[in-house]
């Protein structure tokens, strides 16, 4: 049976009625449509960006967004007029923009060792509200000052992030497709924002998602923009300040 497409999805657009979820082939051609949408926006909101002078749009766009260097490198370059209308094609994107802005524009807070453990000693109820989608130790096994040897585990721990994770093949609801084609499109421009770490990603696109596990990525943002990066080991969270690693 073929359905009826909801003219709110644009170029390629969702089953209403009676399609509450669709299927991988419908999914994937609906988010790669998206994203060459995306795609061609951003640069013509760059070309007529006056900080970005040295940059010429391609003639060809890259096909894979990953490999678009200008769509991630340019983007925190440019001015917040051209940021607006990029995160305006995107869910709420007011807030990411706040959020955003204030990561480029604010100073980064210091915490003292014993603020970074207060905080960090609410991060296993806030996990724990959120659903992760798979078990871990929560238990808060160490806390790293500057003056302490960091163990070889922690440089193979893993992120907080990695309790939410899904694979990309995961089937969404229809009316969750937008933010998650979009958290997949901004990730390397937040990335490559945020010096090559994925926190400020997860707290800035964590506006579009479900508010407990925004909570978990705030509280983890406000970490690392400390300087502190907690870490998933074996035996539960490990938090140390990267300035001495």
């Amino acid at each position: 049976m073929k359905h009826a497409y909801s003219a709110n999805f644009n170029t390629v657009s969702c089953p209403k009625e009676d399609a509450v979820m669709l299927n991988h082939e419908q999914q994937n051609t609906w988010i790669n449509h998206k994203f060459v949408e995306w795609q061609t926006l951003w640069h013509d909101y760059f070309q007529a960006d006056p900080t970005l002078v040295d940059y010429e749009r391609p003639e060809r766009l890259p096909r894979d967004i990953n490999s678009d260097f200008d769509l991630i490198f340019c983007f925190a370059q440019t001015t917040s007029a051209t940021r607006e209308k990029c995160f305006a094609l995107f869910p709420n994107s007011t807030e990411m923009q706040c959020r955003f802005e204030s990561y480029l524009s604010e100073p980064a807070p210091t915490l003292s060792a014993s603020e970074a453990r207060q905080l960090v000693e609410r991060l296993p109820v806030l996990v724990r509200a959120a659903n992760p989608t798979r078990e871990a130790c929560l238990d808060i096994a160490a806390v790293f000052n500057a003056q302490d040897p960091l163990p070889e585990e922690i440089h193979s721990a893993d992120s907080i992030a990695t309790l939410f994770e899904t694979s990309l093949l995961d089937l969404v609801p229809v009316e969750n497709m937008p933010a998650k084609a979009a958290r997949l499109f901004l990730a390397e421009p937040l990335y490559a924002s945020a010096g090559n770490y994925y926190e400020l990603r997860d707290w800035v696109t964590g506006a579009m998602i479900d508010p407990r596990q925004d909570a978990v990525y705030e509280l983890v943002y406000q970490l690392w923009r400390s300087q502190w990066q907690p870490r998933l080991g074996a035996d539960g969270i490990m938090l140390f300040n990267r300035r001495f690693a």
